[in-house]
């Protein structure tokens, strides 16, 4: 990145990942809530999407 990008969007970016990277995406319970209304289920986890994916990809 630091050759396609300034110098302070490539830091930006690099401290963005490191804290993906060590906190991951931490819902609340109002984003759990919400996302619930959208989908019509509780989200699961990606553990859970990644096993239905792959049986459902073998079953294909």
């Amino acid at each position: 990145m630091k050759t396609m990008l300034p110098a302070w969007h490539a830091l930006d970016l690099r401290l963005m990942f490191a804290r993906y990277q060590s906190d991951g995406a931490v819902a609340t319970a109002g984003d759990i809530a919400h996302l619930t209304k959208l989908l019509g289920r509780a989200p699961r986890s990606y553990a859970a999407f990644a096993r239905d994916a792959a049986t459902r990809w073998a079953n294909s």
